[in-house]
């Protein structure tokens, strides 16, 4: 719901002092459609950001197999920029490239998501928090799918070395199971939860500022995908800057995210559905704004017959402007 706080908004008076690094994500072009749009304040001091691309090691297949593509988020603050109102994403051309793991950078807070697939073993989570640290980032919010976590005080003991604080909606030893992971050092206000481990939303207070984070794992089979996707609508508050990530199991355009399948068979996608989902949250589908010219994919089966790019991250329409590189790395 509504929260009384202010919401996140977006003063860069401080933005001067940025490394050129960064990319630019913004248009050049103008026209009469073009908008001011605001950008997010430094979560840290300027001078501890760094504009970089994480590339960790590959890990043995004996312990990586499993772990799914993982996607964070970085932040940086950046002088106002017109963001064009439309994102018609170009055709992009055929790649028979694999990758494992979403990098995203938009500032000083950084956001990773990950499909687990199942870390009650020990050692596949001592190995997770080993890779985690590998990362030349420090992760701020860790969005877990998959995970099989049964109950808050299984997660506390599972992640109580690592660092972090946590959330974690009930579910089952054997499936879904949703976990965020959060630093001490942002100040979690509230948060919101399903009954079935596909759905947490934690609203954090950072320097009197607002946001939410959903961690969203989507059902594989319709017609549970499209009531499941439908029916967060209702959950999510678009006048609160929200960052949608996680596991959808469907594609927005399968002739550009999924290989392997017939691109015109679209009887067991949820693309109208996902798409109404990230209009009525305000959110934009960021590796694609990114890279509209570029195939790159979170999921390939063991062969490589089929492989698909179904863990996504929506980010707030004002936050677009923000972002700095968004790349696709091996985990």
């Amino acid at each position: 719901g509504p929260s009384d706080g202010d919401p996140l908004d977006f003063d860069m008076s401080e933005s001067s002092g940025l490394k050129r690094s960064i990319i630019d994500v913004s248009s050049d072009d103008s026209s009469d459609d073009d908008v001011e749009e605001p950008l997010l304040p430094s979560l840290r001091p300027p001078k501890t950001v760094v504009a970089l691309n994480v590339a960790p090691k590959v890990r043995s297949k004996s312990l990586w197999s499993v772990i799914r593509p993982a996607i964070a988020l970085m932040t940086f603050p950046r002088p106002t920029r017109k963001l064009p109102m439309s994102r018609t994403v170009p055709s992009q051309p055929k790649s028979d490239l694999t990758f494992n793991c979403y990098l995203f950078f938009i500032m000083a807070l950084s956001i990773l998501s990950l499909n687990c697939n199942g870390i009650r073993d020990q050692s596949k989570r001592n190995g997770l928090l080993q890779w985690l640290r590998s990362l030349s980032v420090s992760v701020d919010i860790i969005c877990l799918q998959d995970t099989h976590c049964v109950s808050q005080a299984e997660c506390s003991l599972w992640f109580r070395s690592s660092g972090f604080d946590s959330i974690v909606p009930g579910g089952s030893a054997h499936s879904c199971g949703c976990i965020v992971l959060f630093r001490p050092s942002l100040s979690l206000v509230n948060s919101w939860c399903d009954s079935d481990g596909r759905f947490v939303q934690c609203e954090f207070q950072y320097f009197a500022k607002l946001f939410r984070v959903c961690c969203i794992y989507g059902p594989n089979r319709n017609p549970a995908r499209d009531l499941f996707l439908d029916d967060l609508h209702s959950e999510i508050d678009p006048s609160i800057p929200t960052v949608l990530a996680g596991d959808f199991n469907s594609v927005f355009d399968r002739a550009l995210d999924r290989v392997g399948s017939d691109p015109s068979d679209s009887s067991r996608e949820s693309c109208s559905s996902l798409s109404n989902l990230f209009d009525s949250c305000c959110v934009v589908d960021i590796w694609r704004y990114l890279h509209p010219n570029v195939c790159g994919f979170t999921w390939t089966r063991w062969n490589s017959a089929l492989a698909s790019r179904i863990d996504l991250v929506g980010v707030p329409y004002v936050w677009v402007p923000c972002v700095s590189s968004c790349e696709i790395v091996p985990c």
